[in-house]
Parts: structure tokens; sequence; C-alpha cells
């Protein structure tokens, strides 16, 4: 391990002042009320085992990996505290010394996503078909068909705006081939030509937060080469998005297919076709924390009449899902869903629109086990099966 590595961790970490304005923002805290379970207990933690004074035991490892890496505590720290690159690279530095050989198997998988993710859904579906899925509590999660979306550029009608390229991702690639049709009809109605790079994988944001720093390393530069050339990245998933944004396309090329179309305006002239519906817009930790938007989704389900728009309800934690994370610690993730399932479910809108697959599948489970009749979907693919001309989406 180089000494420089353990050096960033103890500069990140001393700019904390241990003013505990975090903590309530804190899922996990909230949770447990631990110390050890915050934000502050977490970056002491990180320096007491960089500085040496602390070894990696199991206990400094659990309260590690018990973190979603929501980042919810950076916008309201006062002293600017870098959590999530702190959190990144301590993971990174304690790699050597420790074995998590179910996320790197899940990361493995990821890069060779296709056939063995379309595998495990159908399997998710057979299980739930002759009532099994409970038996097998990660399968229940998967609610979504299958339906593998085939990968196709696309073209405007009229002369280009522009060309963009579309990211499509690991999960989102097998379960939600809507939202990726959706985003292309939409994109090529606003005018633009749409390029989706076969050559395109995972994003690494799974290797990235897991501490796997090589993996992460090898995935970034792949997708640097395959999207060479064009101006514009999009992706439809923030938490892929949050990873483009800062580690593999930091040159300003990537951003969010709903804040590309709200920014242009190039939907702005169609007249979509009304829907009387109610609608709560979620937005995903990393739309807000990272990406920094929350109006796009918003604005864009604005041009649908008839719709009547909600913000989800509020809650200061993290809906649970966070990548691998409702996987790896299930407790936690359905004690946070709940939390939130319960808000949206004592007065169910017809749609829940969220623009992350994770917390789509994670919320879409914890709403189905209330009963509740919400949809949950894209604000793309809801925007989609609206537009004025061609058949709806479905």
């Amino acid at each position: 391990m180089q000494s420089t590595e353990l050096e960033r961790i103890i500069a990140d970490a001393d700019r904390c002042v241990k003013c505990a304005v975090c903590l309530p923002y804190c899922p996990t805290y909230g949770l447990s009320g631990s110390e050890a379970e915050s934000p502050r207990g977490r970056v002491a933690l990180m320096r007491a085992w960089a500085d040496g004074s602390q070894p990696l035991n199991p206990g400094l490892e659990r309260h590690l990996d018990q973190c979603l890496a929501c980042r919810n505590c950076e916008p309201v720290c006062p002293a600017q505290v870098p959590y999530g690159r702190l959190l990144d690279n301590a993971r990174a530095a304690m790699a050597d010394h420790r074995r998590r050989p179910w996320t790197r198997w899940l990361g493995n998988a990821l890069v060779r996503r296709r056939l063995l993710l379309r595998a495990t859904a159908r399997l998710a579906g057979f299980a739930r078909a002759v009532g099994l899925a409970r038996l097998i509590p990660p399968l229940r999660r998967l609610h979504r068909p299958v339906r593998p979306w085939a990968w196709r550029d696309a073209e405007p009608d009229g002369a280009p705006r522009g060309t963009v390229g579309l990211f499509i991702g690991c999960v989102a690639d097998v379960l939600d081939a809507e939202t990726h049709a959706a985003a292309t009809r939409l994109l090529a109605a606003a005018g633009y030509r749409v390029r989706v790079p076969a050559a395109q994988t995972c994003c690494g944001a799974l290797h990235q937060h897991s501490g796997d720093a090589l993996g992460a390393r090898e995935l970034r530069e792949a997708n640097r080469r395959a999207f060479d050339g064009l101006d514009h990245v999009l992706s439809t998933a923030t938490g892929c998005g949050a990873q483009l944004e800062e580690h593999v396309l930091p040159d300003r090329r990537h951003e969010d297919a709903c804040s590309f179309l709200s920014r242009t305006g190039g939907l702005d002239a169609l007249e979509f076709r009304p829907l009387q519906a109610t609608v709560a817009v979620h937005l995903p930790c990393t739309r807000r924390n990272v990406l920094g938007d929350t109006e796009s989704p918003h604005e864009l389900l604005s041009l649908v009449p008839g719709l009547r728009l909600l913000a989800a309800p509020e809650t200061p934690r993290c809906c649970g899902a966070a990548g691998s994370y409702v996987l790896e610690h299930p407790a936690i993730a359905d004690a946070l869903g709940d939390e939130l399932a319960s808000k949206i479910a004592a007065e169910p809108p017809d749609y829940l629109a969220t623009t992350n697959i994770g917390c789509a599948l994670h919320l879409a489970d914890q709403l189905a086990r209330l009963g509740a009749p919400t949809r949950v979907l894209h604000p793309l693919a809801l925007l989609a099966r609206q537009l004025p001309a061609g058949d709806a989406i479905r």
C-alpha cells in the first residue's frame, strides 16, 4: 500500500470538525443510533485505521460495509468533507486485507452481464410463478419482466440537432428495456441522432464502491474508448450517471438524459397525449447528491396534460437499494425501503417515477408487499408512452 494513499485518507478525514450536523441525514445512524454507524463515526474509524492506531477488525469492517454511500451527509457538511471519495479510497486501501467474494463475484457477473442477468431474471419469474420466490429473497426483488432491449441507433425525422451516445448499463440493460427504448424515441423526437456503442460495458460503480480500484479502472478505460468521439454521452440510471460523471467522463461530456432533454428543450414543441393520473416523483440519492439535478424529471413530466405531479414523501434517508447493498444487507435495506414505501402506500399514486433502476426494483418490491397498486417506472418511460405520434411503448 502506498503511503500517499493513507495520507489522502488522513487529509480528507481531518477536514471533519465533528460537529454532528450530518447525523440526522444518515440512514444507518437513524436506524441504529450508533455513533459508529454515522458519517462522523465512520470518518474517525477510517482515519484511525489509516494512521495505524486502529487495526482492521470485523467490527470496523462491518461499520464501513454497512454505509450505503448515499452521500446524504455531503450537502449538509459545513466543512465540505468529501465523504464519498474518502470512503472509496479507504475501501480500496483496505482491499488487500479483506475478503469479499460475494461482491467480487457480482462485479465480475455484471461485466459479463447479459447472459447471467437474463438467466437470473428468468429464474426469478419462474420462482414467483410457482411460489418459491419467498424462499430465495434476492429473486423476490426482481418484479420486472425480462425484455432485453435490442441495442439500436436512432435517427431523427429531419436534420439532426446533434449526435448523442446512450449508455445502457448492466442491470438496466436487462430489466429496464422500456426506459432505453423511451430515451431513444424521445431523443430522436427532440431532433438528436442517437448512437449506442456496442463496446460499452459496466460503468464500474460496484467495483469503485467495493474497493476494487483496478476493476473500476479497467471498465473506465473501456467505456472511454467506446464513447470516444461523441460530444455528449447520456445515461438514464442515475447510479451509473454518478459514476460516469465523477470517474469515467469527468470532461463534462456526460449528462443525465432527463437533464439533457429538459435543458435543450427539444420536446417543448410536442403536444403529448393527456393522461389523467397522479405521479409521485422520487429523487434517488445519486440524483440529489452527485448529479445535483432535482428539477428535470418534474419539468419533463409537466409536458403531459392531466398529470398531477407530487414529490415522493419526504424522508431524510436513502430508500435502501444502493447498488449491491440490497443483496448484501437485506435487513437494513428492507427497513429503509419500508419506511419510504409505507408513506407512499398511505395515499398511493398511480405511478412512482424514479430515475434509478436499483431504487425502482427495490421500491416496487416494497410497495408490492404492502399491497399498493402503484406502478414504478422511469419518468422517460411514462413520457414516451404519451408521445403524440406512433405507437405507445408498452
